[in-house]
């Protein structure tokens, strides 16, 4: 119910704008001042009261460490206070997607329906971030399908069912709505008239590499500006909006062209003929306010502002559809390390496969040229800097601090590899788990016997005789699930659990000492990550020592 609930509140959230701005008109760069007042504000008097165990926002980061750290004062309150700021920002010309200010006000909402107890479940942290992300994203561009990917690209994990249906949710209250009132929101009708003159596959490569190679500058240049902007007023960050606001009003002073609704900014680039240097000057001047808001504001809204960027920087070599989306795609994807979500993103906005596949091209292009140039997405950048490393989705600082030997389950029986197969039903009976470790005469690991091949050994012991022992069994297996040292930490075995559905934890002598699964792992993280909670520790403050 929670995910329908996500979905609906984020789709009302993105047709919002669309309905204030037929009831009322903005124009000027002045209400951007406002909302740098109003943000400013709005941390003062709220958030330094309640301060979080970060005082700074950078968006999806954010949502991040809320997946993997539980603390008591992440209020809603918070994340309808982010969204509106989102909402404000867009409404007044802050290069901000609706796609963040849905998934900040969902969240909210999530966060207020979860029971107290709920809160400490990593697991249901994992689902509700999964929810609002698939539906903001399919809110904003009508992509379902895109918006799911996004989030299993990310690595948020969570029930995928809740994020699937959190997006159709999303999809057909946009939709619905959209039919039945004036406001009109169709992606696919407005790229249909695009211009359709073919492009070289050469100028499709070149162009994907140049892309890249700027979504690495952008990541670079993104991290620095905020870590200047935190380092000029780290006593006073609630001062940070109102610095943001004087830049976003002078880049609006300068360059009043750059700002719009989606849907008008996309229409201006495809219907006015502007010079390679005026296109040159919109990105630059839209890279700014990026910079600027990310830093001085934050907001999860990121995508719909790198898809315009890359599109005019793709529109300015190839003037036609082509050019538009190989620039999307590219800078979506090396930015934030999504090339699936960014191709699949390009089919849905347009229904045509001849734009997937040249932003496919250009996504995976972009992808690989970051990889080359060996820089992360900018999520795991923003996450790192904030003392959050990430490994195979979990915080490698916790994993770090929690040895194999706590993890794993000491109840076990352990069989000798001279037993006779058919005597293997009662330790299996008395056992807790479809697994046996098997040891020589040394009482040293040499195998593991599970309940699916002692069925195959017994068939196999009936018609070879009476005298089938464990050895020939395991012989016979050609497998030995792996054996773990007990003094590792987790973090040392990250992965292995992915392939083998269990493993062995023996001593320096290689005794078995017991087995490690994977939901022991998850039960062992929780509760370090709760006990570190309720220890109010200090994490991911660049203020922290």
């Amino acid at each position: 119910m929670t995910a329908l609930l996500v979905g609906v509140i984020a789709g009302l959230v993105v047709l919002f704008p669309s309905w204030l701005g037929s009831q009322l008109s903005f124009s000027g760069p002045y209400p951007i001042l406002l909302a740098g007042l109003f943000a400013a504000l709005f941390h003062r008097l709220y958030f330094s009261k309640l301060p979080s165990p970060s005082r700074i926002y950078d968006g999806l980061a954010d949502l991040f460490i809320h997946v993997h750290y539980r603390y008591a004062r992440e209020t809603s309150t918070r994340w309808y206070g982010r969204g509106l700021i989102s909402t404000i920002l867009y409404l007044f010309g802050g290069l901000v997607g609706m796609e963040g200010a849905a998934a900040e006000v969902a969240h909210g909402v999530a966060l207020s329906r979860r029971k107290p107890n709920e809160k400490w479940s990593e697991q249901k942290r994992r689902t509700d971030v999964a929810c609002v992300l698939a539906a903001g994203i399919a809110a904003m561009f009508q992509a379902p399908f895109a918006a799911v990917v996004f989030v299993i690209e990310l690595g948020v994990g969570g029930r995928t069912l809740s994020a699937v249906l959190s997006a159709i949710s999303a999809f057909f209250t946009v939709t619905w709505v959209s039919k039945h009132t004036d406001l009109e929101f169709d992606w696919v009708s407005f790229f249909s008239n695009l211009p359709s003159e073919r492009a070289s596959w050469v100028w499709v490569f070149g162009l994907a590499i140049l892309i890249g190679i700027v979504g690495v500058g952008l990541i670079h240049v993104l991290r620095f500006y905020q870590e200047m902007f935190f380092e000029l007023l780290r006593k006073h960050l609630w001062i940070c909006a109102i610095v943001g606001a004087v830049v976003l009003f002078c880049t609006q002073t300068l360059y009043p062209m750059g700002y719009g609704t989606p849907f008008m900014e996309l229409s201006q680039l495809i219907s006015t003929k502007r010079s390679f240097s005026q296109h040159m000057i919109y990105v630059l001047n839209e890279a700014l306010s990026l910079c600027t808001v990310m830093a001085a504001f934050g907001s999860v809204g990121i995508i719909w502002p790198l898809m315009m960027m890359g599109g005019v920087l793709g529109f300015s070599f190839i003037s036609s559809g082509a050019g538009l989306f190989v620039g999307m795609a590219g800078l979506v994807s090396a930015v934030l390390g999504t090339p699936f979500f960014a191709c699949i993103l390009v089919y849905e906005l347009t229904n045509d496969w001849r734009y997937f596949l040249v932003a496919s091209v250009a996504a995976f292009t972009a992808h690989f040229t970051r990889l080359f140039l060996k820089q992360k997405p900018l999520v795991q950048r923003y996450l790192e800097y904030r003392g959050l490393k990430l490994l195979d989705g979990r915080s490698a600082d916790i994993l770090q601090s929690i040895s194999v030997q706590e993890a794993s389950e000491r109840d076990v029986e352990i069989i000798k590899e001279s037993d006779l197969v058919k005597d293997l039903k009662a330790p299996f009976l008395r056992s807790k788990h479809p697994f046996l470790p098997v040891v020589d005469r040394d009482d040293k690991y040499v195998g593991l016997v599970t309940l699916d091949l002692l069925q195959e050994g017994l068939e196999y012991a009936e018609k070879q005789g009476t005298f089938y022992e464990v050895k020939d069994l395991l012989y016979k297996l050609h497998y030995s699930a792996p054996a773990i040292p007990e003094r590792a930490q987790l973090s040392e075995v990250s992965g292995v659990l992915a392939q083998n559905a269990c493993c062995v934890v023996v001593d320096e002598f290689q005794h078995v000492k017991g087995l490690l699964f994977a939901w022991k792992v998850r039960a062992a993280y929780d509760r370090e990550v709760a006990r570190r909670a309720l220890g109010q520790t200090r994490f991911f403050s660049p203020e922290s020592p």
